[in-house]
């Protein structure tokens, strides 16, 4: 009897032994690593750093804290990507030995603009089952390779990301001393290339193809730039050039439709001028509004004399169209003739060829000539992707802000203004291209349009039914 409780006496006091050592070595181990390491970042760039804030105070910090905590995240290394027409932050992070980047954190904002994640890690690549977000499994190979080679030099044989320069206005000047206000915009800093590799997988590990990185897929990166701009403007900077032309325009529209300009050229941070200093605009032309007849179009956009544009909004039909459907309109037509600028200011005023006004194919083409000098080596259809996701992008937040009186809790999803902001690229390269093989995404962007200027749903009885969500002038 004593010896069987000299044993038991043993097992509980080894059973101890070994809960306190447990505990100890728990409490090493979160002594050795600080969750705020996770959340380390002392760079410059203020939109990340907002996104890092967000990310800390909100319900995922301990799900990526215990995630990441044993891994460096290099925030400063973060690309901030367009991808599928979605803005996405891609954060990469070491391994625990720091001898790869084992990761990718994959930031996105959803339809009530709360950052979300997505996070890729190489196993995933080895496993079929595994969901990837975006990218198939050679190119998220091609762009863990290229984060290997580029950050920590290891030469494994992908020649890393290939940079392309894109050519920005993102320095602004003025020319005078009274500041109106700061505009922050995103601008297009490079285009990223990603070398597709084929791969296999052996022992649960994946090998690559010799010479097999060859195809190359192109992203645009963009940044975050603040300018100001000053309360008169003019030859002297693009900031200015934005507020002349605003200036420029002259109302004489009937009373809805006037009311639906003003209020747009009075928008606080997304108004005409701010989105005319997006794409560039800086030579001064005269923009005059009327209402009268546009034909079969809801309105029309024509040289009167070079520099000076008359735009004509339907005045007997489309009346039951939404104001929002107007102000869309409003905003097309007023960078419509931007676009007619280029071709002026392309030509020095000389052209004989009407065409050239009246084809919104070859004017988007002007538009992505003046950002792309021609080069017979880049992919034209990058430059009209780049060009009209700038162009989708300024429309969109304006129709968004306008529409803020009557949406003050912001719950319309951005996907309805964006929707509307690519209608008016209907019969682009680019839009055809954007909605290659993408027939649900097209037939709901044609319904948002058609609903918004019929005043009813469109589409009914199908997946991709729309609604009108603006309200009629009356």
């Amino acid at each position: 009897m004593k010896k069987h409780f000299y044993y038991a006496m043993l097992f509980l006091l080894f059973l101890t032994a070994s809960c306190v050592s447990e505990k100890i070595e728990t409490t090493e181990d979160k002594a050795s690593y600080n969750p705020e390491t996770v959340w380390a970042y002392d760079g410059d760039n203020t939109t990340l750093s907002k996104v890092i804030q967000e990310l800390k105070s909100g319900p995922n910090r301990e799900k990526l804290e215990r995630r990441l905590l044993k891994n460096d995240v290099l925030w400063k290394e973060s690309k901030f990507v367009i991808i599928d027409n979605k803005k996405r932050i891609l954060v990469p992070f070491l391994s625990i030995n720091k001898d790869n980047v084992i990761g990718v954190l994959s930031l996105v904002k959803d339809s009530e603009g709360k950052t979300t994640f997505d996070m890729v890690v190489r196993k995933d690549l080895m496993t079929k089952s595994a969901t990837l977000p975006f990218w198939k499994r050679g190119i998220w190979a091609g762009y863990f390779m290229a984060l290997d080679k580029d950050i920590l030099g290891i030469k494994n044989g992908n020649p890393g990301l290939k940079i392309t320069p894109i050519e920005t206005n993102s320095k602004r000047k003025t020319n005078s001393s009274a500041i109106a206000r700061t505009i922050c915009e995103d601008v297009f800093d490079y285009e990223m290339g990603v070398y597709y590799v084929e791969y296999y997988v052996e022992n649960g590990e994946y090998y690559v193809e010799p010479s097999s990185a060859t195809i190359i897929y192109t992203y645009p990166v963009y940044k975050s730039v603040c300018y100001d701009v000053p309360d008169e403007g003019g030859e002297g900077g693009e900031g200015g050039g934005g507020i002349s032309i605003e200036n420029e325009i002259k109302n004489n529209l009937d009373p809805c439709p006037s009311q639906i300009l003003n209020e747009l050229k009075n928008a606080t941070n997304n108004d005409i001028a701010n989105i005319l200093t997006k794409f560039g605009a800086s030579k001064i032309y005269t923009v005059t509004m009327v209402s009268g007849n546009s034909g079969t179009n809801p309105a029309t956009t024509k040289m009167t004399s070079p520099f000076c544009y008359l735009i004509t909004m339907s005045n007997d039909r489309y009346t039951s169209a939404t104001k929002l459907y107007k102000a869309a309109n409003l905003l097309h037509e007023i960078v419509h003739a931007y676009f007619l600028s280029l071709v002026d200011d392309n030509t020095n005023n000389t052209t004989t060829n009407p065409a050239a006004y009246d084809n919104l194919e070859a004017l988007f083409q002007a538009f992505c000539d003046k950002n792309y000098p021609l080069n017979p080596n880049e992919k034209q259809d990058v430059h009209h992707e780049v060009m009209a996701n700038k162009y989708v992008s300024a429309i969109a937040n304006a129709l968004q802000e306008y529409n803020n009186i009557n949406d003050p809790n912001g719950l319309v999803p951005y996907q309805v203004y964006s929707d509307l902001a690519w209608g008016g690229l209907y019969g682009t390269p680019a839009y055809e291209k954007h909605f290659e093989n993408k027939a649900n995404e097209k037939a709901r962007v044609e319904n948002r349009s058609k609903c918004e200027q019929a005043g009813s749903t469109q589409g009914a009885g199908t997946p991709n039914a729309q609604t009108p969500i603006g309200k009629p002038c009356n």
